[in-house]
């Protein structure tokens, strides 16, 4: 977890978009998973996506439910 941590705290130092990381607000966690959620289901005041690649968690550049189904696997990890 804190080698994680590390690679975070040095992506955002860099300014890259930290994949799972959907509201930018610095962690991964239930949060982002609301807020793709909500996105998914066309609920585009909820997310801005100023770094859409944050949402796009298996990278095929399209956001949707298996992104939300990533994310919410790298969650269940971290537990």
């Amino acid at each position: 977890v804190a080698l994680c941590a590390d690679r975070m705290v040095n992506e955002y130092a860099a300014g890259r978009a930290v994949p799972g990381d959907i509201n930018n607000d610095g962690s991964i966690d239930s949060a982002d998973l609301i807020h793709l959620r909500n996105f998914i289901l066309g609920d585009d005041e909820v997310l801005t996506l100023d770094k859409p690649q944050n949402a796009d968690m298996n990278q095929d550049n399209t956001i949707n439910i298996l992104d939300f189904r990533f994310l919410m696997k790298l969650l269940s990890e971290e537990l």
